[in-house]
């Protein structure tokens, strides 16, 4: 869900940047920062979230010895088995 409103969010960061392009000088640049802006924050809080749930899921499968999906130079929960 949390990813789902960041990727809403992204669109309306999209939908202000091509908005403002069609105004003029002050309002234009103003316009592309804010939408610039958006995007940057949603599209790092969804990576950030993505991340997370990553490391989660790493963890279950660490927990019941199904194993890592993550190779063994990015894992960071080495099994000792």
């Amino acid at each position: 869900m949390f990813i789902a409103l960041n990727l809403i969010a992204m669109a309306l960061g999209y939908h202000v940047f091509i908005e403002a392009s069609k105004e003029k000088k002050d309002a234009r640049t103003v316009g592309r920062l804010i939408g610039v802006f958006i995007v940057t924050a949603a599209l790092g809080t969804t990576l950030l979230a993505f991340a997370e749930w990553s490391a989660a899921n790493c963890l279950k499968r660490h927990a019941y010895k199904s194993g890592c999906h993550m190779p063994n130079k990015i894992c960071f929960f080495k099994s000792k088995a």
